[in-house]
């Protein structure tokens, strides 16, 4: 996806710098031109990674942040020129292209480099849930905070979902080290929870990397 959405973006940066390099035109309307050509191409990458099956991952955000960034570019640059008699010269216009291209393929590099990861397959036979709460400790008061809460622990727990009724499995409890965080270890939840295991899976706030409150603020 990432090389055919490259290859489009390079073609229609090839194609309008043709096609201006034949005209004769000032700042002002080779400006317009710049600012609709951008639109465009922002127009087919947004199209391109809603189609079903394609992830929108940070692989392809890089290239979401310079297209809307060459918008708001070249409708500044219109604003300031679109009144501007100056003929746009030929050398600019090329100079232009191969900076576009450059920035297009810089942006789209981690996309290349890197592959989305959706986790391991699992091997056993149930099917594998999950669901988190916050455990409160009112026999704790946080000694992080000097509001007088009590300790809260977030707890995110991986089961299977296709068990029969009264079926009991065995429970395994992660617990992340400093700076760690309850994901750490996903692969190994999945794969045991398939297997008949149920994990809890502990938040530890302040020593975790990042968690979230009951009042869903960032810690």
């Amino acid at each position: 996806m990432e090389l055919i959405l490259l290859l489009i973006l390079v073609t229609l940066e090839i194609g309008f710098a043709a096609f201006e390099f034949t005209k004769s035109e000032t700042k002002g309307i080779w400006s317009l031109k710049r600012l609709v050509a951008n639109g465009i191409e922002t127009a087919v990458y947004l199209l391109m990674v809603l189609l079903p099956g394609i992830d929108f991952s940070f692989r392809f955000k890089g290239l979401l942040f310079l297209l809307i960034g060459r918008i708001v570019f070249s409708g500044i640059f219109f604003l300031i020129f679109r009144k501007s008699e100056k003929q746009k010269k030929k050398a600019a216009i090329i100079i232009s292209a191969l900076i576009s291209i450059l920035i297009l393929t810089v942006s789209l590099t981690p996309a290349f480099l890197f592959s989305d990861y959706h986790g391991r397959p699992t091997t056993g036979e149930y099917k594998v849930a999950e669901c988190a709460v916050i455990l409160t400790d009112k026999s704790r008061t946080e000694e992080f905070e000097n509001d007088g809460s009590c300790r809260e622990v977030p707890v995110h727990f991986y089961y299977p979902v296709n068990a029969a009724d009264g079926e009991k499995f065995p429970l395994v409890i992660f617990s992340h080290g400093a700076f760690g965080y309850y994901q750490s270890n996903t692969s190994t939840y999945m794969e045991l929870a398939s297997n008949g295991y149920v994990v809890a899976a502990l938040d530890h706030p302040h020593h975790a990397f990042f968690t979230e409150d009951t009042d869903g603020k960032l810690v």
